[in-house]
């Protein structure tokens, strides 16, 4: 997540500026470079998805998040074994497709 952060940061520190009502608290919500407490305070776990598409032995698994500084959309992590398919906004964690496209890429999914 925190390299995702950082790729998206400069977005949306523009946007905040052409936005400010939306980032009243700019310094918590927006960090450049946040220290590991500070990046943790910034997102809040939502919920667990486990996906319906099985590579080897193991479901997919996406993770969702209420971000700080992406309040509409959140953040999203999917999953599968220990590896990190991919980080965006929260349809990340529960859009079946990116999973199916992933066991694609690496295999037959059951």
């Amino acid at each position: 997540m925190r390299s995702y952060y950082a790729g998206v940061w400069p977005r949306y520190a523009a946007f905040a500026k052409q936005r400010p009502e939306l980032f009243a608290k700019l310094g918590y919500q927006l960090p450049e470079k946040p220290d590991d407490a500070a990046f943790a305070k910034l997102h809040t776990f939502q919920g667990v998805f486990v996906q319906p598409v099985v590579l080897g032995e193991h479901a997919y698994v996406g993770f969702s998040f209420h971000a700080a500084w992406e309040r509409e959309h959140g953040v999203g992590v999917l999953t599968h074994d220990l590896r990190v398919v991919r980080v965006g906004n929260a349809e990340t964690s529960f859009t079946q497709w990116m999973a199916e496209g992933d066991a694609r890429e690496h295999g037959a999914a059951k």
